[in-house]
Protein backbone atom coordinates (compact mmCIF):
# COMPACT_ATOMS: atom_id res chain seq x y z
CA UNK A 1 0.00 0.00 0.00
CA UNK A 2 3.14 2.30 0.38
CA UNK A 3 4.28 1.97 -3.19
CA UNK A 4 0.54 2.64 -4.33
CA UNK A 5 0.37 5.84 -2.64
CA UNK A 6 4.08 7.10 -2.66
CA UNK A 7 4.72 6.04 -7.01
CA UNK A 8 1.70 8.02 -8.12
CA UNK A 9 3.16 11.27 -5.56
CA UNK A 10 6.53 10.94 -7.76
CA UNK A 11 5.22 10.26 -11.05
CA UNK A 12 2.47 12.56 -12.75
CA UNK A 13 0.18 10.80 -14.54
CA UNK A 14 0.14 7.30 -12.89
CA UNK A 15 -2.73 5.40 -11.89
CA UNK A 16 -0.99 2.91 -9.39
CA UNK A 17 -3.72 0.09 -7.59
CA UNK A 18 -2.73 -2.39 -5.00
CA UNK A 19 -4.46 -5.81 -5.68
CA UNK A 20 -7.25 -4.74 -7.40
CA UNK A 21 -10.96 -6.37 -7.21
CA UNK A 22 -10.41 -9.51 -8.44
CA UNK A 23 -7.17 -10.55 -7.64
CA UNK A 24 -8.12 -13.13 -5.53
CA UNK A 25 -10.17 -14.72 -8.67
CA UNK A 26 -7.55 -14.49 -10.86
CA UNK A 27 -5.01 -16.22 -8.64
CA UNK A 28 -7.52 -18.79 -7.61
CA UNK A 29 -8.37 -19.25 -11.34
CA UNK A 30 -4.96 -19.28 -11.96
CA UNK A 31 -4.54 -22.34 -9.61
CA UNK A 32 -6.95 -24.09 -10.49
CA UNK A 33 -5.35 -23.78 -14.45
CA UNK A 34 -1.93 -25.05 -13.56
CA UNK A 35 -3.42 -27.62 -11.60
CA UNK A 36 -6.42 -29.41 -13.64
CA UNK A 37 -4.39 -28.85 -16.84
CA UNK A 38 -7.36 -28.87 -18.56
CA UNK A 39 -10.17 -26.42 -19.77
CA UNK A 40 -7.20 -23.71 -19.64
CA UNK A 41 -9.11 -21.70 -22.60
CA UNK A 42 -11.87 -20.47 -20.38
CA UNK A 43 -9.55 -20.07 -17.47
CA UNK A 44 -7.38 -17.84 -19.28
CA UNK A 45 -10.10 -15.84 -21.45
CA UNK A 46 -11.57 -15.35 -17.93
CA UNK A 47 -8.33 -14.07 -16.35
CA UNK A 48 -7.57 -12.01 -19.79
CA UNK A 49 -11.09 -10.26 -19.28
CA UNK A 50 -10.53 -9.89 -15.85
CA UNK A 51 -6.73 -7.96 -16.43
CA UNK A 52 -8.35 -5.65 -19.88
CA UNK A 53 -11.50 -4.97 -17.55
CA UNK A 54 -8.38 -3.15 -14.79
CA UNK A 55 -6.30 -1.93 -17.61
CA UNK A 56 -9.76 0.10 -19.21
CA UNK A 57 -10.45 1.30 -15.62
CA UNK A 58 -7.61 3.86 -16.15
CA UNK A 59 -8.42 7.35 -15.93
CA UNK A 60 -7.62 8.87 -19.17
CA UNK A 61 -4.02 10.22 -20.03
CA UNK A 62 -3.12 7.65 -16.76
CA UNK A 63 -0.41 5.14 -17.26
CA UNK A 64 -1.75 2.33 -15.65
CA UNK A 65 0.49 0.41 -12.19
CA UNK A 66 -0.17 -2.77 -10.88
CA UNK A 67 1.21 -3.90 -7.69
CA UNK A 68 -0.63 -7.64 -7.19
CA UNK A 69 1.59 -10.36 -6.16
CA UNK A 70 -1.64 -12.62 -6.93
CA UNK A 71 -0.66 -12.32 -10.53
CA UNK A 72 2.11 -15.09 -10.23
CA UNK A 73 0.23 -17.56 -10.74
CA UNK A 74 -0.80 -16.00 -14.14
CA UNK A 75 2.81 -14.50 -14.81
CA UNK A 76 3.38 -16.92 -18.04
CA UNK A 77 0.28 -15.01 -19.71
CA UNK A 78 1.01 -11.46 -18.89
CA UNK A 79 3.07 -11.14 -21.81
CA UNK A 80 0.03 -12.23 -24.14
CA UNK A 81 -2.15 -9.94 -22.01
CA UNK A 82 -0.37 -6.75 -21.99
CA UNK A 83 1.97 -4.91 -24.90
CA UNK A 84 4.50 -3.60 -24.00
CA UNK A 85 4.86 -5.57 -20.67
CA UNK A 86 6.74 -3.82 -18.44
CA UNK A 87 7.73 -5.48 -15.00
CA UNK A 88 8.95 -4.03 -11.74
CA UNK A 89 9.96 -7.29 -9.69
CA UNK A 90 9.73 -6.29 -6.14
CA UNK A 91 11.87 -9.46 -4.15
CA UNK A 92 11.84 -9.28 -0.51
CA UNK A 93 14.43 -11.92 1.42
CA UNK A 94 12.34 -14.91 1.90
CA UNK A 95 12.84 -15.14 5.77
CA UNK A 96 11.41 -11.74 6.00
CA UNK A 97 8.83 -12.41 3.44
CA UNK A 98 7.89 -15.53 5.08
CA UNK A 99 7.58 -14.07 8.52
CA UNK A 100 5.31 -11.05 7.10
CA UNK A 101 3.28 -13.45 5.42
CA UNK A 102 2.17 -15.80 8.25
CA UNK A 103 1.96 -12.42 10.76
CA UNK A 104 -0.55 -10.49 8.20
CA UNK A 105 -3.91 -10.23 9.30
CA UNK A 106 -5.18 -7.30 7.26
CA UNK A 107 -8.16 -9.32 5.82
CA UNK A 108 -9.44 -9.72 9.38
CA UNK A 109 -11.52 -13.03 10.13
CA UNK A 110 -11.28 -13.98 6.46
CA UNK A 111 -7.43 -14.55 6.58
CA UNK A 112 -7.98 -17.66 8.41
CA UNK A 113 -10.28 -18.76 6.04
CA UNK A 114 -8.17 -18.08 2.79
CA UNK A 115 -5.72 -20.43 4.31
CA UNK A 116 -8.64 -23.17 3.84
CA UNK A 117 -9.84 -21.85 1.06
CA UNK A 118 -8.88 -24.44 -2.11
CA UNK A 119 -6.91 -22.81 -4.66
CA UNK A 120 -6.58 -19.58 -2.03
CA UNK A 121 -3.11 -19.11 -1.85
CA UNK A 122 -0.59 -19.59 -4.39
CA UNK A 123 -0.22 -22.92 -5.60
CA UNK A 124 2.29 -23.48 -7.78
CA UNK A 125 2.63 -26.80 -9.91
CA UNK A 126 4.48 -29.34 -9.52
CA UNK A 127 4.44 -29.41 -6.12
CA UNK A 128 7.86 -30.76 -4.43
CA UNK A 129 7.58 -34.73 -3.17
CA UNK A 130 6.63 -34.77 0.48
CA UNK A 131 4.67 -31.31 -0.13
CA UNK A 132 1.96 -32.77 2.52
CA UNK A 133 3.76 -33.20 5.22
CA UNK A 134 5.47 -29.77 5.03
CA UNK A 135 4.86 -26.96 7.81
CA UNK A 136 3.41 -23.58 6.64
CA UNK A 137 6.96 -22.24 6.77
CA UNK A 138 8.50 -24.57 4.44
CA UNK A 139 4.77 -24.27 2.20
CA UNK A 140 5.65 -19.96 2.05
CA UNK A 141 9.17 -20.82 1.10
CA UNK A 142 7.99 -23.01 -1.58
CA UNK A 143 5.43 -20.26 -2.80
CA UNK A 144 8.09 -17.75 -2.39
CA UNK A 145 10.59 -19.38 -4.77
CA UNK A 146 7.90 -20.30 -7.04
CA UNK A 147 5.73 -17.35 -7.73
CA UNK A 148 9.74 -15.43 -8.01
CA UNK A 149 11.25 -18.06 -10.49
CA UNK A 150 7.43 -17.56 -12.67
CA UNK A 151 8.08 -13.65 -12.52
CA UNK A 152 11.69 -13.37 -13.40
CA UNK A 153 11.13 -16.11 -16.46
CA UNK A 154 9.17 -13.03 -17.68
CA UNK A 155 12.00 -10.96 -18.24
CA UNK A 156 12.94 -12.13 -22.01
CA UNK A 157 9.45 -11.52 -22.91
CA UNK A 158 8.97 -8.03 -21.29
CA UNK A 159 9.78 -4.42 -22.99
CA UNK A 160 11.29 -3.70 -19.83
CA UNK A 161 12.00 -5.85 -16.91
CA UNK A 162 13.44 -4.34 -13.40
CA UNK A 163 14.60 -6.36 -10.25
CA UNK A 164 14.89 -4.79 -6.95
CA UNK A 165 15.28 -5.76 -3.60
CA UNK A 166 12.84 -4.63 -1.19
CA UNK A 167 15.57 -4.27 1.86
CA UNK A 168 17.77 -1.70 -0.90
CA UNK A 169 14.38 0.58 -1.48
CA UNK A 170 13.35 0.50 2.25
CA UNK A 171 17.08 1.20 3.06
CA UNK A 172 16.97 4.90 2.89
Amino acid sequence: VFLTRTLPAHVPGLHCVHEPQGSRATLMLGNLRAVAGVGTGPLERRIAKGIADRFEATPRGQRYVEINPMLCSVADLLPDLVEPLHVVHLVRHPVGWVQSIRAFRASGFRRYLIDHVPFGNPAPTPRPPGWLGYDQTQKALWRWTACNEAIEALEPRCAAYTRIRYEDLFLA
